[in-house]
């Protein structure tokens, strides 16, 4: 029975590793727009500095790129999303704060809030992509080849020092995962 279980556990850890999932891309009056969803799951090291009310950072971003035939693909348009994540011990509920600027101290700029119960909500608004544009409609061109480079990544740059170190004295963190689209 041992060996009849051994191909499954090479499958399994393959459906565990982050990768960007289930993405469509559709266009609309204002573009074209993204949505799909980000696998991944938290470093224990990650979810501890969560626990402690430290917030975490993701950085999601999307390059499309236009193919040229005399040249490199130009790129024609960028997108970043800021997510930050945060456990607030009083209330005992996770804070998901939303904004296409990096989060400083002196800049608010437009930011979405959102509380929830537990990680795993707070978890899920972070890993979906919904209705991301990719395109407008002055940079679309239906004669035209395109590429949609996605990423999505812990961003440990805003984290204080302390919680950048690994044991070894490398960044830890462990999410970075990107994918390519021809569109």
């Amino acid at each position: 029975a041992l060996l009849w279980l051994m191909p499954l556990q090479p499958v399994a850890a393959q459906d565990r590793a982050p990768a960007i999932t289930d993405v469509r891309f559709e266009l609309g009056d204002d573009g074209i727009r993204m949505s799909g969803n980000v696998r991944f799951t938290l470093s224990a090291r990650v979810q501890e500095t969560l626990e402690r009310g430290v917030p975490v950072y993701f950085l999601f971003e999307t390059q499309t790129t236009r193919s040229r035939w005399y040249w490199s693909g130009k790129v024609v348009h960028v997108n970043k999303r800021y997510v930050r994540v945060l456990y607030q011990p009083l209330t005992r509920r996770w804070r998901v704060n939303v904004s296409n600027q990096p989060f400083t101290r002196g800049t608010i700029g437009v930011m979405l809030n959102q509380n929830f119960d537990s990680l795993e909500g707070a978890l899920g608004m972070v890993r979906r992509i919904s209705s991301w544009q990719v395109l407008t409609n002055e940079e679309w061109s239906s004669d035209s080849e395109y590429v949609v480079r996605a990423r999505m990544r812990l961003d440990v740059s805003q984290l204080g020092q302390a919680f950048q170190l690994g044991p070894v004295g490398q960044v830890s963190g462990g999410l970075d995962v990107e994918r390519a689209f021809q569109l």
